[in-house]
C-alpha cells in the first residue's frame, strides 16, 4: 500500500501542465519513481530541487536525492536540541531558491531559530552546515508557532501564523527573524463560535500559508475548511 501512495505521489512531482480550453482544467502526466528500501518508512514532507525531504515515524527527518528514476537513500538531519541540530523543524521555501526551516525545540511549541539555506537545490547544499545561517529566537518569549507553513516577504521578514498568550484571536503576524520581534496584522477572522479557544484552533492552529513572490498569498485551514486569497496594503 504504502508503495502505491509513493507511486502516485512522485508523478506529481515530475509532470508537465497544459491548461485546457476552460481555463480551469489541468492534466498532469508524469512518471513512476522507485524508492530505494531505505526510504520504505519515510514520510515525504518537502522538496527542495532534487532533494526530498521526508519524516520517519519517530519524527527523525532526512534528506535525500530525487531523480527521474529513483528517490535515492537520505541522509539524516541532526536532531537534538544543541545550537546546530533540529528538533521539529517547519519547511518553506524562499523567493530566490532558498529553502528557510523554523525549528522548534523537542519539547515545546516555542521557537527556538529560523535557518536560512541559500541556494538548497540539492541534498548536499541543505546538509551543508556552513552554509546555514542561523537566527537565534530563543528570546521572543509569550507566542507559540502554529502554522504549518509560512511565506517569505523579505530578506528579515515572513508572514505566518502565531499564538500570543494575551491575544488568541489574532490570525497573521509578521515575524522579524533578523530583529527578533513580531508586527500583529490587525485582522481577525469572522467566526461564529462564542468560544475563543474554538475560534483559535479554526482559524489559527494548524494553517498553511503559501505565497508566490509577488505579493499575493494563500491561506487555508483544514479544521475551519476555509481558504482565501489575500494581499496586505502599505508597509
Amino acid at each position: 500500500m504504502r508503495k502505491t501512495w509513493l507511486g502516485l505521489l512522485m508523478p506529481i512531482l515530475f509532470c508537465a501542465c497544459s491548461e485546457q480550453n476552460t481555463g480551469n482544467e489541468y492534466f498532469l502526466r508524469g512518471q513512476e519513481v522507485k524508492i530505494a528500501s531505505a526510504n520504505e518508512n519515510l514520510w515525504p514532507e518537502f522538496m527542495s530541487g532534487d532533494a526530498m525531504i521526508a519524516r520517519s515515524p519517530d519524527m527523525n527527518y532526512f534528506v535525500g536525492k530525487m531523480t527521474k528514476d529513483e528517490w535515492q537513500k537520505p541522509e539524516v538531519f541532526l536532531k537534538n536540541d544543541g545550537d546546530n541540530e533540529v528538533g521539529f523543524p517547519h519547511f518553506f521555501k524562499g523567493n530566490n531558491g532558498e529553502l528557510f526551516l523554523l525549528n522548534q525545540p523537542m519539547s515545546g511549541m516555542v521557537l527556538k531559530s529560523l535557518i536560512k539555506i541559500p541556494d538548497a537545490a540539492n541534498a548536499a547544499a541543505i546538509l551543508d552546515r556552513t552554509k546555514w545561517e542561523t537566527y537565534d529566537l530563543k528570546k521572543m518569549q509569550g507566542m507559540m508557532y502554529v502554522a504549518n507553513s509560512s511565506a517569505v516577504l523579505s530578506d528579515t521578514t515572513i508572514l505566518t501564523a502565531i499564538n500570543y498568550s494575551n491575544d488568541i484571536k489574532r490570525l497573521f503576524s509578521i515575524l522579524d527573524f533578523k530583529n527578533q520581534k513580531t508586527i500583529p496584522l490587525d485582522y481577525c477572522l469572522e467566526d461564529e463560535s462564542p468560544n475563543d479557544m474554538v475560534r483559535w484552533y479554526n482559524n489559527v492552529a494548524n494553517c498553511t500559508i503559501l505565497g508566490n513572490g509577488k505579493g499575493h498569498f494563500l491561506y487555508k485551514n483544514h479544521s475551519a475548511k476555509d481558504a482565501f486569497i489575500f494581499s496586505i496594503k502599505g508597509t
